[in-house]
């Protein structure tokens, strides 16, 4: 006489196994990216900040930061680009601090725009997380020539 077992078969078995695997695989992109996205998130927030700051600066300086003799400067370079005031001691960094937009600067890039403005940018890792930033002036041609996703804010 057969007694009659509860139990799953090979073939049940081995079609949830393959329904697991084909979820995995499909999931996985997502959860690989995360990090990065994360890391994009945080320089969005590091870039408004620093825009904060900036019209903090205006305010009481009556211009925006204006280097003299570069075009561009990276926001951990304070001598160039003197907010740390505004800060609890340091302006806001890349979270890898090798983001760079140029190749020469490994925070975020500051540019003025000669006309008063200026274009505050940081490169991403994620896809689709940048929004692209074109126009004839400095930070704008050299947001236009990199190869990658960015973000600027740009005040003019």
């Amino acid at each position: 006489m057969q007694k009659n077992k509860k139990a799953f078969t090979l073939i049940e078995l081995l079609i949830v196994i393959t329904i697991i695997g084909i979820l995995a695989v499909a999931l996985l992109p997502k959860i690989a990216s995360g990090p990065a996205r994360a890391r994009d998130v945080a320089r969005k927030a590091d870039i408004s900040s620093i825009s904060s700051a900036l019209e903090l600066y205006y305010a009481d300086h009556g211009s925006y930061v204006s280097p003299t003799g570069t075009a561009a400067i990276c926001t951990n370079d304070t001598t160039a680009f003197p907010l740390v005031s505004y800060f609890d001691g340091t302006v806001p960094e890349d979270p890898t601090k090798s983001s760079a937009i140029d190749g020469s600067c490994n925070h975020y890039l500051y540019t003025p725009d000669g006309a008063g403005g200026y274009a505050l940018c940081a490169k991403l890792e994620a896809e689709g997380m940048g929004t692209g930033y074109y126009s004839t002036n400095k930070a704008g041609t050299l947001a236009a020539n990199t190869a990658g996703s960015f973000y600027c804010v740009v005040k003019r």
